[in-house]
């Protein structure tokens, strides 16, 4: 039977959102052993909320301040793991800008009573976010089933309607068995934001252990606050160059996996040239938004077809923590 749940909350200047996050744990029906927060953030506003609210939950609520270490989400949860209390037996992820269902953590660790999983995520609503099923067909031959697929994509693992082995779990909200950090660690090397970062740790927990679920009973939703969001240039060539070295870290060298990989790159930057085009009014706006977002695209290929080797071994110093 697991009872001791850690929370891990890493942070960069996104206290409002934090303070209901934290206010969500303090009303779930089992309540987390001990909640550690990881803050980058470059003023005191977030210390400033965990003290004011320490006497008012009622768990263990520990701060951690990391500005002095380079900004990055993997840095930052490694952080965290370290502080982790050895009497701890769930090390749950949280991002500072999710909402919690008061059954929350009871139905997390539900699943991992019954099916003995090491790692369980919650049911995300992210139906407008999901990749149309013309491009996801075409460009990733993928369906909506959890797994990693050679092309570097990760199958969506939104909407489903029963506890569901996957092969990835959600960053945003996504808890292991302690022991898997006996092993495992995030890759540092990731920067910032650090994108498929989730994908990397969950599918290599994944590969050692097997027994990943999604439930659709602990609910959550990712509000995806645009707060301390990385310049939209910077964040489209982090999206495909973290693609091409998460794709060399975890797939072989052949034809059919670089043809596979290429292809699907093609499908994601043609949904980076709709990004936010359906947030601008007027066709005259709508194209120059299409066109700018192609030009990031192209510019980031070109980057990348540039830095091609030091991207793949993870060494390029404007990608990359060396």
């Amino acid at each position: 039977m697991f009872e001791k749940v850690s929370v891990v909350i890493c942070t960069y200047g996104r206290s409002s959102t934090l303070f209901d996050v934290l206010k969500d744990l303090g009303k779930q029906k089992i309540r987390p052993f001990e909640v550690i927060i990881v803050d980058q953030s470059p003023d005191s506003s977030v210390k400033n909320i965990v003290e004011q609210l320490r006497k008012e939950l009622k768990y263990h609520l520990c701060f951690i301040g990391a500005q002095s270490y380079p900004k990055s989400l993997t840095i930052s949860r490694n952080i965290g793991i370290g502080e982790i209390s050895k009497d701890s037996q769930i090390v749950m992820f949280l991002d500072d800008d999710v909402r919690l269902d008061i059954n929350y953590i009871d139905a997390i660790l539900e699943v991992f009573d019954r099916y003995d999983a090491y790692g369980v995520t919650g049911y995300l609503d992210q139906s407008k976010f999901i990749i149309p099923r013309t491009v996801n067909i075409i460009f990733y031959f993928a369906s909506y089933r959890g797994r990693v697929l050679h092309s570097s994509e990760a199958e969506s693992i939104a909407q489903i309607e029963r506890v569901t082995d996957v092969q990835w779990l959600s960053g945003c909200n996504m808890s292991y068995k302690k022991e898997v950090f006996n092993k495992l660690k995030f890759d540092e090397k990731l920067k910032r934001w650090s994108y498929k970062e989730d994908v990397d740790f969950s599918y290599r927990v994944y590969k050692e252990y097997g027994k990943l679920y999604v439930t659709p009973d602990a609910k959550v939703i990712h509000l995806s606050d645009n707060t301390a969001r990385i310049p939209k240039p910077y964040e489209v060539l982090m999206k495909l160059a973290y693609r091409l070295y998460f794709s060399k870290k975890h797939f072989p060298n052949s034809t059919k996996n670089s043809v596979l990989f290429w292809w699907s790159m093609v499908g994601t930057c043609i949904q980076e040239m709709f990004q936010g085009v359906g947030n601008e009014k007027g066709t005259v706006n709508k194209f120059k938004m299409m066109t700018v977002n192609l030009i990031y695209c192209i510019k980031s290929v070109i980057y990348i077809f540039s830095n091609y080797l030091a991207i793949c071994r993870g060494t390029d110093p404007y990608l990359f923590n060396n």
